[in-house]
């Protein structure tokens, strides 16, 4: 079965059909979001899935508007979430003395390529690394 792409799902939805629903469903099983959803979202998600199945759309503009937050994070890419979090560090760099003795940081930074390696080296390390509080 094929559905098609809902790539421009707007703000200003009037309706979400199963069709839609489903779409997001798949692509977020294939690039991993479904998986990083608490379990709370997931069954939320799939609960409306299947009640746009029954009733053939969702229409109440509450329950769109909390799907919409679930669908923006489903069609977050691993890249582009890469160059959220690598903004992010460059933010963090740029604010700290790093470039009062290492000027040369500024070139790298306005490389995208080193943004998207800050990002990924930022997603992938380890939460214990990051702990700021005083181990006992």
């Amino acid at each position: 079965m094929y559905w098609k792409p809902y790539v421009g799902v707007s703000r200003k939805v009037g309706l979400l059909t199963f069709n839609c629903l489903n779409y997001y469903w798949f692509r977020g099983r294939r690039n991993g979001a479904i998986r990083m959803l608490s379990g709370i979202k997931r069954g939320f998600y799939n609960s409306c899935r299947l009640l746009a199945k029954a009733s053939g759309a969702i229409r109440s503009p509450k329950l769109i508007s909390m799907l919409m937050r679930i669908i923006a994070f489903i069609r977050e890419t691993p890249r582009l979430r890469a160059l959220r979090h690598g903004f992010k560090r460059a933010r963090e760099i740029l604010s700290s003395r790093v470039l009062n003795w290492a000027p040369q940081v500024l070139g790298w930074i306005r490389d995208r390529r080193f943004i998207l390696w800050l990002g990924f080296m930022e997603m992938n390390n380890l939460a214990y690394f990051k702990f700021k509080g005083v181990l006992l």
